[in-house]
């Protein structure tokens, strides 16, 4: 019988004990207090020091200046997209499609790939190319994964807001998106190519789409620790994983967003339209979009432990 990879196992191990533990009490420290803001404050808090690097899904159409770090500069007549969805062990799913794809020879070179979930970890290294197939492999089919399941128990029964504790999630993505990585994505994007990602804003409940080229291309210094951190939050599951804290900026008063798993919002999602077709080659029959689904789109049956 043909073993499941280390990743399906270790997370489906993990489903299961999330349910067991779902019927005890929940306790713990509570977080500590952050500012207070309101709505209108939220809508137009900003990351100190980057400018027009994140946007929210259900933004009305922004003025055409607004375009440039968004819209990818082609001048092919047929433009890729490549869009990848959450899934959590799903995501080798997607590694061996992205594999396969390579060994067949005809992978392209996307213009723009977006990712969600367990699809935002796996996004800069699909973004980067075929060359990074073998990195993605040993991250999702190796025994790595197992690490990630780092429990974190407060007293007998006693958890705490959330079942793990998240620091093996974040080294693993230290360990791999490192500055070498962000050079490679700010090139990449200079070139014409866009990488985003989406979290969830726990505050407005709100999706956010990160565009991750642009804020590698900004040589900041804090740019790569916003990048593993927006990663971490768009893969951090609500109640598995505690949500990451990003830093902004309101009026001169500095607050505290809460963000978590960009699939609590959508599985997928693509750019429109008129930000990915290049102006020269309008129109739907020139714009190719690939999607991977790290899901089952049909219901399979299978028994529940009992």
């Amino acid at each position: 019988m043909r073993r499941a990879p280390v990743f399906v196992g270790a997370w489906s191990s993990l489903m299961a004990l999330c349910v067991l533990v779902s019927l005890l009490p929940l306790g713990g420290c509570a977080a500590p207090a952050r500012p207070k803001y309101t709505a209108s404050e939220a809508a137009r808090a900003q990351i100190l020091g980057f400018e027009n690097i994140r946007a929210h899904v259900d933004d009305q159409r922004p003025p055409k200046s607004v375009y440039d770090p968004w819209r990818p500069v082609t001048d092919k007549d047929k433009p890729a997209m490549l869009a990848i969805s959450g899934g959590g062990a799903g995501g080798a799913f997607s590694v061996g499609i992205l594999s396969a794809w390579s060994e067949l020879g005809s992978r392209p070179s996307f213009d723009v790939v977006t990712g969600v979930s367990t699809g935002a970890l796996i996004a800069p290294f699909a973004f980067l190319g075929s060359e990074y197939d073998e990195r993605l492999r040993s991250l999702f089919l190796s025994e790595e994964p197992r690490s990630l399941v780092d429990i974190n128990w407060r007293g007998l029964g006693v958890l705490s807001a959330s079942l793990l504790q998240g620091d093996a999630l974040r080294e693993m993505v230290e360990d791999n998106i490192t500055a070498g990585i962000l050079s490679q994505i700010a090139r990449e994007h200079r070139a014409g190519r866009r990488l985003l990602v989406m979290t969830t804003n726990l505050d407005t409940q709100r999706a956010v789409v990160w565009n991750i080229g642009a804020i590698a291309s900004s040589d900041r210094a804090d740019a790569l620790p916003l990048i593993r951190r927006i990663l971490i939050a768009s893969a951090s599951v609500p109640g598995i994983f505690p949500p990451v804290s990003i830093k902004t900026v309101v009026d001169g008063r500095p607050i505290v967003e809460l963000h978590s798993d960009g699939g609590s919002s959508a599985q997928f999602f693509t750019l429109p339209e008129h930000l990915i077709v290049a102006p020269d080659h309008a129109g739907e029959e020139n714009l190719h979009i690939y999607v991977i689904i790290n899901n089952a789109l049909i219901p399979e049956f299978s028994m529940s432990p009992g």
